[in-house]
């Protein structure tokens, strides 16, 4: 019942309902350093409209969806050993 074998097998199942989830965080964590740390002619820019649009009601509302994944994941998952 509470085997490691049963707690493996429990994760196996739980691993297809995840991949998705974790593809989508891994994208998104990726973004931020290729924008912060651009040496493109564009890098500056992209940084000060950045911080315009952070700085308003709507940008935080952005932010705040785009790190919600971060904070409390976006599959409901149940583990059962």
């Amino acid at each position: 019942e509470g085997t490691p074998e049963a707690i493996d097998a429990a994760a196996r199942r739980i691993e297809p309902a995840r991949t998705p989830e974790i593809t989508a965080v891994q994208r998104l964590q990726a973004l931020p350093p290729r924008i912060v740390l651009a040496r493109a002619f564009w890098g500056e820019p992209v940084r000060r409209i950045l911080a315009v649009l952070l700085s308003s009601g709507p940008g935080r509302a952005l932010v705040a969806h785009q790190v919600r994944p971060f904070l409390f994941g976006t599959t409901p998952l149940r583990l059962e050993v």
